[in-house]
């Protein structure tokens, strides 16, 4: 997921340069329930001391990407 949301910053970034506007939040699906649970609940933002998971959370609390979980079960 941190990696991804690395990818979706330069995108938005990206677009801004282009004068392409966006409002909305970027989706970020993920199967993983306990990785979903830990994104999305701020206690845990905290606790963490990896880089690239600090700057997850940091575009999770600015709103810029929106951790949904998609079920990949059939």
């Amino acid at each position: 997921m941190a990696s991804t949301t690395s990818e979706g910053i330069r995108v938005r970034w990206l677009s801004s340069e282009l004068h392409v506007d966006i409002s909305l939040a970027t989706p970020l699906f993920c199967d993983n329930e306990a990785a979903n649970y830990i994104a999305n609940n701020l206690v845990f933002h905290e606790r963490n001391k990896h880089v690239e998971t600090v700057i997850l959370f940091k575009n999770i609390e600015s709103k810029q990407i929106i951790p949904l979980y998609i079920n990949n079960k059939m």
